[in-house]
């Protein structure tokens, strides 16, 4: 099962959204007894 938790979107760009991203998922899954995975994707761009 795959859950949206977040989108990364500033006007910065793509690979600072991404760092942004990665940052988030370490702190999520860095916590104590957190089992789930937490892990970045593009996002879909919307026209």
């Amino acid at each position: 099962m795959r859950i949206y938790i977040a989108a990364f979107n500033a006007e910065e760009g793509a690979e600072y959204n991404s760092e942004n991203c990665w940052v988030a998922a370490d702190l999520f899954k860095n916590q104590d007894g957190v089992k789930t995975r937490f892990w970045c994707e593009p996002a879909e761009k919307e026209d």
